[in-house]
């Protein structure tokens, strides 16, 4: 599939209303920096700037792609997408971006939106995965699944989900 336009926003009436607290938490979520090339092959790997992709099984291929120019399936005329070719064997495959400090959104609701499209010729879903890791010697990990699974057609959809991120406290 390809995705662009990723944001993520804490939304609900917990937030302060300050020149920062609607900021969008995922970095490079319009894809536009690649510093380290424009395919990736194999297995895991980073890709796009703060984006990663995980492979449980099989191998995929992460490539830039540019938007024609004037292209009005996205709004705000993005310039690239990130297109990710997988094979029949993958179980399970990320693209995934780790936000840091894992109190800065904790307990609160946040609001995920993000463009995609693609084919998906051997079944299977898409789900928005939320984790949080607390490295060695902290709490257990976290790693939830929304519930609510989608699924990409040949066209440009908008996607959004409202997520509870749950609080790291005690």
């Amino acid at each position: 599939g390809t995705a662009t336009a990723v944001n993520l926003t804490v939304s609900g009436d917990l937030v302060p209303s300050t020149p920062l607290s609607h900021r969008n938490y995922i970095i490079n979520g319009g894809m536009n920096v690649w510093q380290r090339g424009t395919s990736f092959s194999g297995s895991e790997a980073f890709t796009a700037d703060r984006w990663y992709k995980g492979l449980s099984g099989g191998t995929a291929t992460v490539t830039q792609q540019a938007f024609t120019n004037g292209q009005t399936d996205v709004p705000n005329n993005p310039s690239y997408f990130l297109r990710c070719a997988a094979s029949v064997g993958n179980d399970a495959l990320r693209v995934e971006q780790k936000i840091e400090d894992v109190a800065v959104i904790s307990g609160q609701t946040v609001t995920l939106s993000f463009y995609a499209k693609g084919t998906n010729p051997a079944g299977g879903n898409y789900q928005i995965r939320v984790g949080q890791y607390f490295g060695t010697g902290g709490s257990t990990n976290l790693d939830s699944v929304d519930t609510n699974a989608f699924t990409v057609t040949s066209s440009w959809q908008k996607f959004e989900e409202i997520l509870t991120i749950p609080s790291i406290s005690g």
